[in-house]
This record gives C-alpha cells, sequence and structure tokens, in this order.
C-alpha cells in the first residue's frame, strides 16, 4: 500500500510538473521577439520551474541540518522562481478564460442586438394602417389610369394619356387623379411593409444561427453560478479572477510542494533492513503503541526528557552524542527500541520548541546548555556511530 501511494502520488505530481513547464516553457518563449530569444526566454522558465520543484526539498533538508544562512538564502532563490511559475501560469489562463469569455460574450451581444432590432421592426409593421398587397394596388392604378376620360359625349383619351400619369393638372383627370393619390399612398405603405417583412425574415434567419451558436447562454456561466452561491456578494467578474487564481495556484502548489511531501512520506514510512518499522516522528512524539503491527513502540522524547534531564547551573552542557548515549541506555532498560540518532536529535529540537523550552536548554552547534543528566544512569561508551558529531 505505501509503495501504490508513494507511487500514483509520484506519477500525479510528475504530470503537474510537466504540465507547470509546459506552461512555463509557453508564457516564457512569448516574451522573445526572435525565435532564438523565445527558446532561451523558455529555457529559462523551464530552469526556474525546476528550482521551485526542487527548492522545498533543499529548505527542507538544510533546515534540519540548522544550516540558516543557507535555508534562507535557498528560501529566497525558491520564492522568486515560485513567483515567476505562478506569474506565468496566471498569465496564460488569464489570457485562454478571457479569449474564451471574451467570444461568447461577442456572440451573446450581437444576439440581443439582433433581437432588439426584430422587436423594433416588427413594431413598425404593426403599426402601418391596413393595405392591399402591392400587385394588387398596381393594377388598380393602372387601370384606373387606364380609364377613358369622356368629352362632348365620346370618349376621347385615357386618364393617362390626358395627365401624363397624374403628373399634369388637367380639369378633366381632377377627380380621378385625387384617387391615383389616394391609391399611391396605400401602394407606398405596401411597400413600405414588403420591405419591412423581408428585414425581419432576415433578422430571424440571424437569431436562429446566433441562438444555436450559443447567443443566449451566459458568457461566464460558472462564474454567475458562483457569484449566486455567494448571494451576490462577488460579481461574476470577481469570480472569474478567483477561478483563474485557483487554477494557476493548483497547478503551482502541487508542482512545487508534492516532491516534499512524497519525499517526507517515504522518509516517514519507510522500514528497518530487519523489516521492522521505524516509528514516524509523530509516533515518536506521541507514544503510539505498535505492538499490534509486531513492532516494538519506540518510547516518546518527551517520556524521556522527563525521566533523564534536569535543570543544571554549570555551563559544561550535553553533547548530543552524550544526550543520546544515555537515551540508548534508558530505552534497553525499558525494553523498547531506540529511534535513529538522526530523528532523536530532530524529535529532541522539535519538543523543545514546542514546550517553549527554546531559552530553558539552548542550543550551540552540537551541545546542549542549562540542562544536565539526571544520576543513576551507569556511563557508557560513545556509538561509533555518533562520533561525527564530537
Amino acid at each position: 500500500m505505501r509503495l501504490l501511494l508513494i507511487g500514483f502520488g509520484a506519477l500525479a505530481t510528475a504530470a503537474m510538473l510537466a504540465v507547470s513547464m509546459r506552461l512555463n516553457y509557453i508564457f516564457g518563449a512569448s516574451l522573445g521577439q526572435t525565435p532564438e530569444r523565445a527558446q532561451a526566454f523558455g529555457l529559462v522558465s523551464v530552469i526556474a520551474d525546476c528550482w521551485k520543484a526542487t527548492g522545498p526539498i533543499f529548505i527542507y533538508s538544510l533546515v534540519r541540518a540548522h544550516r540558516w544562512p543557507t535555508a534562507a538564502a535557498a528560501s529566497v532563490l525558491w520564492l522568486a522562481c515560485f513567483t515567476y511559475a505562478v506569474s506565468s501560469a496566471l498569465g496564460l489562463a488569464a489570457q485562454d478564460r478571457t479569449t474564451m469569455t471574451s467570444g461568447r460574450e461577442t456572440v451573446r451581444a450581437g444576439y440581443e442586438d439582433v433581437v432588439s432590432e426584430l422587436r423594433e421592426q416588427e413594431g413598425k409593421s404593426k403599426a402601418l394602417p391596413a393595405h392591399r398587397s402591392v400587385g394588387e394596388l398596381g393594377a388598380a392604378i393602372a387601370a384606373v389610369l387606364a380609364e377613358p376620360v369622356m368629352s362632348g359625349g365620346r370618349a376621347r383619351r385615357t386618364v393617362d394619356a390626358i395627365s401624363a400619369a397624374c403628373t399634369k393638372a388637367d380639369d378633366r383627370t381632377v377627380a380621378t387623379c385625387a384617387a391615383i393619390a389616394t391609391l399611391r399612398q396605400e401602394l407606398a405603405v405596401a411597400i413600405e411593409a414588403d420591405r419591412l417583412d423581408q428585414r425581419i425574415a432576415g433578422l430571424k434567419e440571424r437569431a436562429a444561427r446566433l441562438r444555436k451558436g450559443g447567443g443566449t447562454l451566459s458568457a461566464d456561466p460558472q462564474a454567475e453560478i458562483l457569484s449566486r452561491v455567494t448571494m451576490g456578494l462577488l460579481s461574476p467578474k470577481e469570480v472569474g479572477f478567483g477561478l483563474i487564481l485557483l487554477l494557476a495556484m493548483v497547478i503551482e502548489l502541487v508542482s512545487a510542494f508534492g516532491p516534499v511531501v512524497l519525499s517526507a512520506y517515504a522518509e516517514a514510512t519507510r522500514k528497518t533492513r530487519d523489516g521492522k518499522a521505524i516509528v514516524a516522528i509523530e509516533g515518536i512524539a506521541t507514544g503510539r503503541d505498535l505492538s499490534r503491527q509486531g513492532a516494538i513502540a519506540v518510547p516518546a522524547i518527551v517520556d524521556y526528557l522527563a525521566e533523564r534531564i534536569e535543570p543544571a547551573s554549570t555551563r559544561r552542557g550535553l553533547g548530543a552524542d552524550e544526550l543520546y548515549a544515555d537515551y540508548d541506555v534508558w530505552c534497553v532498560k525499558k525494553g523498547a527500541w531506540a529511534c535513529s540518532v538522526e530523528a532523536f536529535i530532530d524529535e529532541f529540537d522539535r519538543v523543545r520548541s514546542q514546550h517553549q523550552l527554546v531559552q530553558t536548554i539552548r542550543k550551540f552547534g552540537t551541545r546542549y546548555y542549562g540542562v544536565q543528566l539526571v544520576a543513576g544512569v551507569p556511563e557508557v561508551p560513545v556509538p561509533r556511530a555518533l562520533s561525527h558529531l564530537r
């Protein structure tokens, strides 16, 4: 199960790191004005992303080794790389999301304009007075113009011939041309109605195409839904920016801290050569019983401190090797396994910090001052593995 979790986590972290590197390369390459500069800027972005991923591991190791100046410098370097990576992801995510929402907004705005104009044209069409069709009115006007004008009991010429289609005044065609003028007014209304009908038909067809293309949909439905969830406290634009920021932070945080989390988990759960599980630091702190798993529990460091450490007025101090040797003998008397020297020192320092004993138990180098061992435990030689701590 442990290997499965580590493998799955490593695969997910590697995939996210690859995505982050690719995004950073695209962003860096976009800054170059020539192909050569674009490639150089892209490689700089990839290198920065590599430091972003490995930096926490280096910082974690340096802190555990109490290399504070180097750890601080590594932290500054990592922060610069992490900030650059986040800005790259933010820029690309914002650009893509803006392009997407802008396109949708354009379609929606176009649909709303078409619908507005369609309503306007339909209103104009309904406001027109009743009328006959253009063909029917044209035939009626032609028939009136073809009527003969009676003079002296005989038909002389037509209304059209005498009045030149009612453009020339003549007493014989006054009444007839008045009727033709009325017909022509109705014809103008009919022509306008036909024009409006054609325009309305075109607008309806265009509205149908835009509706099919998403004209009735929201430009950013996800942001609008989340805005409603917040009861309007956040506008859709603010929610949209938050989503962009969330996407960028997920990519960069997973790719930045995934490796160090996997490394720490693998270290905390690794096994000894004889197959007996080494208790994680958290287990040491709580004195967790592993007897159900077939292993002897590592006693809590805080219990050791309570039994074997007391305040001291001398300035001699205790070396880490002396403390661990006494702890090893104490574990033998308890019938328990002793943790490694590195785990003992790390947990000893953690207990000092957690219980606010930093001022009482002061540490310089590998020696602790302000405390001494309680008498009663025989002296034992320093293990050979601890000789490097002197």
